[in-house]
């Protein structure tokens, strides 16, 4: 878990400076089956409860690590077929040629600048005054 909030809430875990972590969603702490697991088990270890404001449970009975096991393999079920939905989709675009399939256009250092290029303006400019005359 890479995420730097995430970190500074664990140090204050391990520094007994935290005795509840309320959560709006369990998916908004984590959607890693494997992290959360690795997190209750600190959680546990330094006597810190675990609350969760939209869905209730208790992670202190076998039911409620049940209910939030299948909840969390919901979570990251999700996260990899969004995922999966993602991959298949950018390189049909890419062989389609549609060109930009999302993020940042990324130009080559030569062309961070506008320039005209005479070849290509007299072209244009042809074109701008057939727009400007039909639209009239």
């Amino acid at each position: 878990m890479e995420r730097p909030a995430v970190q500074r809430l664990l140090l204050e875990v391990q520094a007994k400076r935290i005795d509840v972590i309320v959560v709006y969603k369990v998916d908004r702490l984590t959607r890693s089956l494997a992290d959360f697991a690795k997190l209750v088990e600190l959680f546990d270890a330094h006597g810190v409860s675990f609350v969760s404001v939209t869905q209730s449970f208790n992670t202190t009975t076998s039911m409620g690590r049940l209910t939030l096991n299948v909840l969390l393999s919901f979570a990251q079920f999700e996260r990899e077929v969004t995922g999966e939905r993602f991959a298949t989709r950018l390189p049909p675009r890419r062989r389609k040629a549609y060109g930009w399939a999302g993020g940042s256009a990324r130009l080559p250092v030569e062309a961070r600048a506008l320039h005209i290029v005479e070849d290509h303006a007299e072209l244009v400019r042809g074109c701008s005054s057939a727009i400007s005359k039909s639209s009239a």
